[in-house]
């Protein structure tokens, strides 16, 4: 598990708001037999969560923390 996900979803207010609703457990943590399915891939690298991504940058200190991420969401929402 990157850091900056895990760092998103145990402090990032956005989360906890709900904003993005479908994201749970087993999307960050899946069992053997959830390991990245096609429908979990999708909804991590959907529109939702590049809007998550630009939201959380907002809250930091150093924002371009966070660019090579949006960067790939940026192109992967593209596509789904």
């Amino acid at each position: 598990m990157p850091p900056i996900l895990l760092d998103i979803i145990t402090t990032s207010p956005v989360v906890r708001m709900n904003i993005y609703q479908v994201l749970i457990n087993t999307h960050i943590f899946p069992n053997n037999s959830e390991l990245m399915r096609n429908h979990l891939a999708y909804e991590v690298l959907d529109d939702n969560m590049l809007q998550l991504m630009l939201s959380y940058k907002k809250s930091l200190k150093n924002p371009n923390d966070v660019q090579g991420a949006i960067l790939l969401l940026q192109q992967t929402s593209k596509f789904l």
